[in-house]
């Protein structure tokens, strides 16, 4: 999820079902402002810039003072840091918008891949929307929910349905925060979990399912926050595990940074996980970001290792930095790259951590109460699906995205 004024988002959040402006079949290429083709940018000239630079943390690389060749990448729509970031993107470099402009933010988190009928699955904390858009032909398609989940937010394939993640709205529908396994075609949905040990969860965000069944989900104060949940028992913000048989346990609880996970995401051999912190805009004396200065904008990788059949996190390290803005959700293909949101757009990192390209999408900035941050993405086969709040985007690839639970 993204990180907003928390007066702001609890007043949207509550917000009646908003109108979808057009739910026709359109897919359209896009040319996203005046932006235009790819552009290279040597690691010689990162490392080393003019005296003055300058620039903030929510500012483009773009905007770099003093830096002519930086600023003059103002009008490029990919970015290149090393010559494999063009191999993955191959030639077509070009992105499409599906289903049209939409009147209101349903474009937002839990993007999922359905193979059996080529669409994707996503939705909207702040509308309580889940809806289907087709990858064909960008007909979009309401889930009939059988009744209210609270605020949708990640999801994951899981057992020939979608695993969603929900802040609940137990104040107004007394849904708890949970996991709910949902049928995306009929709506009907079942609790996969609901509390801990009687504990209400504080607000499960983004998930990852393993292939031998088990479920890892980052929980948050979010829902409490929103005001959608009277709060969670619990001191700990944390990281579960659901194993195939068993109990939900905690598998991680001293994330650094803000100490409150977000994003999660598996390497393509499942021996690694990856987990962000995307901190909320809280604003300390002298009006001082904690964002800026107090907090983490990182990933952070651990291995998963099985110990007397249970799964177990350990060394954690950084695994990468987002230069502009802070890491939501982000997701692995089957080569080992992470492609991350960010506050321009979407940064993708190799393996080892390094940054290799950045695909820009204008108005992804992230200033407080920005409507327009790319939250999540996700891979369908060999095309990139993002969400861009009124609108969803298609970028064809070169690299397919990881095997499906």
């Amino acid at each position: 999820m993204s990180r907003f004024e928390p007066s702001f988002v609890a007043y949207v959040i509550l917000i009646c079902l908003l109108s979808i402006a057009d739910t026709c079949a359109q897919i359209t290429a896009v040319r996203l402002g005046s932006l235009a083709g790819l552009c290279t940018l040597p690691t010689p000239q990162v490392l080393v810039l003019p005296n003055q630079f300058n620039r903030s943390l929510e500012a483009p690389l773009t905007s770099t003072a003093d830096d002519v060749q930086l600023n003059d990448l103002s009008n490029c729509q990919f970015i290149s840091f090393d010559p494999s970031f063009e191999v993955l993107l191959g030639g077509n470099r070009t992105i499409y918008q599906l289903g049209g402009n939409f009147t209101s933010d349903v474009a937002f988190e839990g993007p999922v891949y359905l193979p059996e009928t080529d669409e994707v699955v996503f939705n909207s904390f702040l509308t309580g929307q889940i809806n289907r858009v087709s990858l064909q032909t960008g007909q979009l398609t309401p889930v009939p929910l059988q009744s209210p989940v609270g605020g949708a937010n990640g999801a994951t394939n899981y057992k020939g349905g979608v695993a969603v993640t929900t802040f609940g709205n137990f104040v107004e529908e007394g849904v708890p925060p949970g996991v709910i396994q949902l049928n995306p075609y009929t709506g009907i949905w079942t609790w996969i979990i609901n509390n801990w040990f009687g504990l209400h969860l504080g607000g499960p965000d983004d998930i990852v399912a393993l292939t031998d069944g088990s479920l890892i989900f980052t929980d948050t104060d979010y829902a409490y926050i929103f005001g959608v949940s009277p709060g969670s028992a619990q001191t700990q913000e944390a990281v579960y595990i659901i194993p195939p048989n068993g109990p939900a346990r905690v598998l991680i609880n001293n994330v650094p940074g803000t100490g409150t996970p977000n994003g999660v995401a598996l390497s393509p051999d499942q021996q690694t996980l990856y987990v962000s912190t995307t901190p909320l805009h809280i604003t300390m004396p002298n009006n001082l970001p904690v964002s800026e200065k107090l907090t983490s904008h990182s990933i952070y990788a651990y291995d998963l290792a099985l110990r007397n059949g249970g799964t177990f996190a350990q060394n954690m390290r950084v695994f990468c930095s987002t230069d502009v803005g802070y890491p939501d959700g982000f997701k692995v293909d089957r080569d080992g790259n992470v492609w991350s949101s960010a506050g321009d757009g979407i940064h993708i990192f190799n393996p080892a951590g390094s940054l290799i390209g950045k695909i820009i999408i204008p108005n992804a900035s992230i200033p407080p109460n920005s409507e327009q941050t790319v939250n999540q993405l996700a891979f369908a086969g060999s095309r990139l699906v993002i969400m861009h709040h009124t609108n969803v985007l298609m970028l064809p690839l070169n690299v397919t995205g990881p095997i499906l639970a």
